[in-house]
């Protein structure tokens, strides 16, 4: 691990000192933080437990603990030679709320949001019956809510009440659902597989697909120019325009097309950034941001939270690369190695699979740095920065 990361790591806090049972007592010295390559790691959790005091939740630890935390744990954990095959044990190390934890939050979170985005959404009536059902189909089956998931975790920093922050979610999760629908098309992609069952086109065929796409992409701004999603009609103007942009021809839209012309072309870093940064971070941005809005919080929180958007979307997409390669079919719940065959510019392609997984160490920390001037209150962002990188679907 660089100095430099250590260093944002600890900030002015001194590196504690190692437990002595788990310390390495070989040819670098006692007391060093060297680890030998195959020494037993203790898991997480363990660290978690002997570092901070009994019974305390890791959401309520202040900003220097949790730095004390995460210091050991990274010391103890950048180990040569070791790390999963998705992510690594630095990854790990920077999370500040379990996957555990995270899988119980989303979860409970679902239950929730489910009921109020389904309320969102339009009866299916009459001779056009099949549309809001194939909107209900594209919304549905399983998704991790991980957009609407994020933009709660973010605005509950600014105290905004539940109602604003769900009507928010819908926005974005309809926003999402679209994206998938139309990236499925044969025209596109030509998935067969969503979620572990057929995609939309495959289950209502290709005209009902694209207009449900169509629908949802429009009940989205019908959602946040509700006075439900804010009293305020300027945070409604602001939500609208930051969304329209995210999710538009300067960003999702822009990278879909960065996308198809990068196929079974040598591309660099750079442009496989570009594209990752567009076509996945952009809504993954707004959704980080949108807490910011909708709570009237200044425009430095707002970057904060839109770099780190950014930043977790890249992550998000480093995985995907990295699960279409050495991923599980029946777990991921689409095709793998589809992106190799169809010669996408992916970072497995563009960088090698030990590269890749070293640029989402890179991109996790960077995420997790942006979060500096939040403290504590911003310890469900780095437990949502864990579970992307680590995620298996």
């Amino acid at each position: 691990m660089s100095a430099t990361l250590m260093t944002q790591l600890s900030g002015n806090v001194a590196t504690p000192k190692i437990p002595s049972k788990w310390r390495w007592q070989g040819p670098v010295g006692p007391g060093s933080n060297q680890w030998p390559v195959n020494s037993r790691q203790p898991s997480i959790a363990a660290l978690h437990r002997h570092v901070r005091p009994a019974g305390q939740c890791m959401n309520c630890i202040n900003a220097p603990e949790l730095t004390r935390i995460s210091t050991i744990a990274v010391s103890r954990l950048d180990s040569p030679g070791q790390g999963p095959a998705i992510g690594s044990g630095l990854v790990t190390a920077l999370a500040m709320t379990s996957e555990r934890d995270l899988t119980a939050g989303l979860a409970g979170f679902a239950a929730g949001f489910e009921e109020v985005l389904g309320g969102l959404l339009p009866a299916a009536t009459g001779v056009a019956a099949d549309l809001p059902e194939a909107m209900a189909y594209a919304v549905s089956g399983g998704g991790k809510y991980l957009r609407p998931y994020l933009l709660s975790c973010s605005a509950e920093m600014f105290d905004v009440p539940a109602e604003r922050i769900l009507h928010a979610g819908s926005a974005v999760e309809v926003i999402h659902a679209y994206s998938l629908v139309h990236d499925d098309l044969p025209s596109l992609d030509n998935d067969d597989l969503r979620r572990g069952r057929p995609t939309c086109h495959r289950a209502f065929g290709e005209a009902t697909a694209l207009l449900a796409g169509d629908g949802l992409l429009t009940l989205a701004f019908e959602i946040l120019a509700s006075r439900a999603t804010h009293p305020d009609p300027e945070v409604r103007v602001q939500l609208v325009g930051a969304l329209a942009g995210s999710a538009g021809a300067r960003g999702m839209v822009e990278g879909q097309v960065i996308d198809l012309a990068c196929q079974h072309r040598d591309v660099g870093f750079a442009t496989a950034e570009t594209l990752a940064r567009k076509k996945t971070g952009a809504l993954f941005s707004f959704s980080a941001s949108a807490g910011a809005i909708l709570g009237k919080a200044g425009a430095e929180c707002r970057r904060a939270l839109e770099a780190f958007g950014s930043d977790l979307g890249l992550a998000f997409q480093i995985v995907d690369d990295l699960l279409d390669v050495d991923g599980d079919e029946t777990v991921v719940g689409k095709r793998v190695g589809k992106d190799s065959d169809a010669g996408k510019a992916t970072f497995v392609a563009v960088l090698g699979l030990e590269e890749a997984r070293a640029e989402l160490d890179r991109v996790s920390a960077a995420a997790i740095s942006r979060l500096e001037m939040f403290g504590g209150k911003a310890n469900r962002l780095r437990g949502i920065v864990n579970f992307v990188a680590t995620r298996n679907r």
